[in-house]
């Protein structure tokens, strides 16, 4: 028996609580500075009231906690001068604790991690060789230590060798520690939640001579919700407050400070707003929606001027020339439930701006986008951290910068917003993402934050070809790099990095439906637009853009050249039938470019020579046209991979037909694409193929737990076999990432994987750790980073069983753990760890 060293306090995650304090019983030790640990029960006895305060020292055999313990319960510790040891705590003995803390976090949701003891290996949130450690400080994590011997925040014995015992036991000091984390949900935790929308309702080229005259008109809409974002938890909807802002009546006169809801909308850069009449009548003074009454405001401050400012001026007149916010005002509070989507586009709240700050004429295609952001409190009184500004962006339909269940920015609790800063509203594609533009624009972006509503403008002449229904799309460099991501269906049991030779041929062919357009820019129809692959090389050497990664994604982005044997076919119209009907044309990848095998033409098949691409005669302007791409990738194709197919649509310059698609059999012909110079106009958009797109890898590592040493090759995660000694720990990470590309430039196709479901069978073989190990209580977590650190995890939720029966985290019988996770967005990862003791 011995007695031990306690901590008078634990480790609290900054900013999520404090040490708090509990009304001490007569009779237990003065409080004292630093002291906040309680002993509720030793050995079984259970001491009345709130327990015993810990003594400055931390230490059982301190005469005064020994005087305290005998006297709320006589005979509990070994007295001073006891000639077994004064304060020890026998083999097999228990001594309970109890840290209170008072809660600093605001928001549900919040983990509050708790750590009693210091043992140098805890990494983020996972624990390992955290019990019967040797207090030598040589222990890991670091060879050398990094943990002090006799630290004051150790849980640890005190070897003695007086009071009876002669020499101090063998293995030294030993030490130990533990964390427990709770999830901060109050019972209730009222929280306006708004979102705001913004949606282009038109567009007018208005002058054929000019760029600078277009004109575009968005509507601007609020919703505030009356059901918690999905995934999160202990919201309850509240309604929506205004927050402060200041109004003059006209510039420099009758200023007013007062709480208003706000809607604001930067003027998007190349525009200004359209302050002529028919301009204006778009945003009258006032506009009325389910009975709230809405007042337009304006700026002429610099953009860089958040809306919520200090130096911020609103104002209440006409808006002038030089305006560069728009937005509208309204008197909270704006009960739950209240919207504004149900109003005509000419009851709406509206923006109309115009192009004026493009030149006439256009080199080459210019992006108009565009964010909205709303603003208000959920209570009365400044901005703080337990009144954060409500405030959402627009671009897609979750409120207040919800994400996966959680906030994706930091709260604004800053009243002053120096600390915590107001966004400034300028709308900047490549860093906010954009609003994914399905038809009508609609507010169905996803990522942190808001997403732009974005709108491009193309040269005259010139051609698009793009996504199904997006023929003008951006792609991350320019409209030629355009892309929509589609995966095989590949069969299950196939390995990362293995061939799919397994895969038959449905699942190793991907359909795309893409759209080439006549902008309604141009002045003319189109002719002898043709449809054609060509490789990574041939639109590189026409759009004078790198290969890699604008047309084939590099290998560090899980890329690999298109495998010679390819096929690749283009039908339009869509629906058409190699060898049977419409207008096909099938091509075959070789050592140096596509091969043209086979076409048919208006139901005619032709073959070698005689084969043609398909043709559309002629593109009215505005028209889009559809048509599709049916990629085969041959067995040799790796799982998890992208495989990228440019397809250009462009007028060949070199034909002059007068019969149907492609023209008669012999006409002239081009040759197939060739360059910029030979083939204008043209436009490139690139169908990708994954060979599957969610990477799962499993590793295992061994800790020592109260076993043997562990050999050193199984220290490290690694994915070869273990050979694990009983009372060995056996700690098992699985990752799990979404290999596709992420959002960029507007109106790309991407791959979310949603609904996942990992599961991990220790009885299903391979795995035999279901009757060979035992659970480790509360060790299986899941985090966005390898070392566990307690960030968000995309609201991943980890369930337990016992065969088909549900257990608890801390069942040591657990057999099967699942982990779910609702979404998985392009290039987001998660760990998903968990311990077993071997027996």
């Amino acid at each position: 028996m011995l007695p031990l060293h306690i901590p008078t306090s634990a480790t609290i995650t900054p900013g999520t609580a404090t040490l708090g304090t509990t009304a001490r019983p007569v009779g237990t030790v003065a409080p004292s500075v630093g002291v906040s640990v309680y002993v509720t029960e030793i050995n079984g006895v259970v001491l009345p009231g709130n327990g015993v305060l810990l003594p400055v020292s931390g230490d059982t055999n301190d005469p005064a906690f020994i005087t305290a313990v005998n006297t709320a319960v006589p005979g509990t510790l070994p007295p001073v001068g006891d000639a077994l040891g004064a304060g020890s705590i026998p083999v097999g003995g228990t001594i309970k604790v109890v840290v209170p803390v008072t809660i600093a976090a605001t928001s549900a949701g919040t983990l509050i991690p708790v750590t009693l003891g210091n043992t140098g290996t805890y990494v983020g949130d996972v624990g390992t060789n955290t019990q019967n450690q040797p207090d030598s400080g040589l222990e890991p994590p670091t060879p050398g230590g990094t943990d002090p011997i006799g630290g004051a925040d150790e849980v640890r014995t005190i070897n003695v060798d007086t009071s009876g015992r002669t020499t101090a036991p063998a293995n030294g000091v030993r030490e130990a520690s533990a964390k427990n984390t709770q999830t901060l949900a109050t019972q209730i935790n009222n929280l306006a939640l708004a979102t705001v929308f913004k949606k282009r309702i038109g567009y007018a080229a208005n002058s054929a001579a000019t760029f600078a005259d277009d004109t575009l008109t968005y509507r601007l809409d609020l919703n505030v919700e009356t059901s918690a974002p999905a995934g999160s938890s202990g919201i309850t909807p509240a309604p929506l407050l205004g927050t402060a802002i200041t109004t003059e009546t006209s510039a420099g006169v009758g200023t007013a400070t007062t709480n208003k809801v706000l809607i604001s909308d930067v003027i998007p850069t190349d525009t200004t707003l359209d302050v002529s009449p028919a301009g204006l009548l778009l945003i009258p003074a006032t506009v009325t929606i389910n009975g709230v009454t809405w007042t337009r405001v304006y700026s002429t401050q610099a953009k860089t001027v958040s809306a919520l400012a200090s130096t911020q001026r609103w104002l209440l007149d006409t808006p002038v020339a030089g305006t560069t916010r728009i937005g509208y005002i309204a008197d909270g509070p704006i009960a739950s439930g209240y919207s504004t989507t149900g109003a005509s586009d000419a009851a709406a709240l509206r923006v109309q701006v115009v192009t004026s700050l493009l030149p006439a004429s256009i080199p080459a295609p210019v992006t108009i986008a565009n964010i909205a952001q709303v603003f208000g409190q959920t209570t009365a009184g400044p901005i703080s951290p337990t009144n954060p500004l409500v405030y959402d962006e627009s671009g897609d339909q979750n409120p207040n910068n919800y994400e996966s269940g959680s906030p994706s920015v930091a709260a604004i609790t800053d009243p002053t917003f120096v600390a915590t800063p107001v966004p400034t509203g300028e709308a900047v594609p490549g860093t906010d993402g954009t609003d994914t533009n399905g038809v009508g624009n609609n507010n169905t972006g996803t990522g942190t934050g808001g997403e732009d509503n974005v709108f491009t403008i193309n040269p005259l002449g010139s051609i698009l070809n793009g996504p199904p229904g997006q023929a003008g799309a951006i792609g991350p460099n320019g409209n030629n790099t355009d892309f929509v991501n589609k995966s095989a269906g590949i069969p299950t049991g196939i390995a990362p990095d293995a061939p799919i030779t397994t895969a038959t041929l449905a699942q190793r062919t991907v359909v795309f439906t893409n759209t080439v357009q006549n902008p309604a820019t141009n002045t003319a129809q189109l002719d002898n637009v043709t449809l054609e692959p060509i490789t990574a090389a041939q639109a590189a050497a026409a759009t004078t853009l790198p290969a890699d990664p604008n047309f084939q994604l590099p290998t560090t982005s899980n890329g690999q050249a298109l495998i010679v044997v390819t096929t690749v076919t283009i039908a339009y119209p869509v629906g058409s039938v190699p060898g049977t009907s419409g207008n096909t044309a099938t091509y075959t990848l070789g050592a140096t470019g596509f091969v043209l095998d086979q076409s048919t033409i208006g139901g005619t098949t032709f073959t070698g020579a005689t084969a043609k691409p398909v043709r559309i005669n002629s593109i009215a302007i505005g028209d889009p046209q559809d048509y599709s791409v049916t990629v085969v990738l041959p067995n040799t194709a790796i799982v998890t991979r992208a495989y990228s197919v440019p397809i250009v649509a462009y007028v060949d310059s070199n034909v002059s037909n007068s019969g149907p698609l492609a023209g008669p059999v012999g006409a002239p012909t081009s040759g197939g694409f060739k360059s910029i110079d030979s083939d204008a106009p043209f436009n490139i958009k690139i169908d990708r193929v994954y060979t599957g797109y969610l990477d799962l890898r499993k590793q295992s590592r061994v800790l020592q737990g109260t076993g043997p040493a562990v050999v050193p090759a199984d220290v490290a995660f690694s994915a070869t076999a273990k050979t694990p000694a009983p009372g060995n720990i056996l700690e098992y990470l699985l990752t799990y990432t979404n290999i596709s590309t992420p959002a960029s430039g507007s109106a790309n196709v991407i791959l979310n994987a949603n609904n996942i479901v990992i599961t991990e069978d220790g009885a299903t073989l391979p795995n035999n750790w279901a009757t060979t190990t035992l659970n480790v209580p509360s060790t299986a977590t899941v985090a966005q980073n390898a070392a566990g650190a307690a960030t968000a995890t995309f609201s991943a939720v980890i369930t337990f069983f016992n065969g088909a029966t549900a257990v608890t985290t801390v069942d040591p019988n657990v057999t099967r753990y699942l982990n779910s996770i609702p979404t998985l967005t392009p290039g987001q990862t998660g760990f998903f760890r968990f311990q077993r003791t071997v027996k």
